[in-house]
This record gives C-alpha cells, structure tokens and sequence, in this order.
C-alpha cells in the first residue's frame, strides 16, 4: 500500500507522521468507496498522485476515510489526532493523522 507520487518512497513514510483524508469530489457512481489521499510531506503534481494504492498500482477503495486508517494499522500506524479541515465556504473534511507505532 503506497501513493503514486514518484517522490512517494516507502521508507520515508515510515519515517514521518502522515495525513490521510477523503477526497469527496470523487466518488464512483452508484457506489459507496472513496479513494483516499495520504500526506507526508512529499511533492505531488495533484491529488490523484496521492492516492492509496495496491502493490500493481491500482487505486484502492474504502468503505470510508476510518476504514483507511483501520488497514493503515495493519502497516503499524495508529490514529494520533484528527481534526476538520475547511475546503470551501461551504464544506470541510475531516484529517486523520496518523503515526508509526
């Protein structure tokens, strides 16, 4: 489980606290996952670079942002804080920090 930014190295996310939220502006149609993005610090031309993928570099999909960080602790994270973060007048998400054992 990775992001796909070229700069997204493995070893460095296990190195730094990360952030891990929904992107609501996508969500497949007629169905329930969301795609997530997860954060650490790195540079990435957009948001779909940050996207949580499999090992052959398939988005993966969650049920929900809590359900990303249920399988983020399977990789030794745990939940450090959340907080909401505003993206429009209008709309906010919430952010999930996570941290390695």
């Amino acid at each position: 489980m990775y992001c796909q930014s070229p700069k997204c190295k493995r070893h460095e996310i296990d190195r730094h606290p990360c952030r891990l939220y929904p992107n609501r502006s996508i969500k497949f149609f007629l169905a329930d996952k969301q795609w997530i993005a997860l954060e650490y610090g790195q540079k990435a031309g957009d948001v779909s670079e940050l996207y949580i993928r499999d090992d052959d570099g398939k988005k993966l999909e969650f049920n929900s942002a809590l359900d990303a960080v249920n399988k983020m602790k399977a990789y030794g994270y745990e939940l450090f804080s959340v907080y909401m973060e505003q993206i429009d007048k209008d709309s906010n998400r919430p952010v999930y920090v996570l941290k390695r054992k």
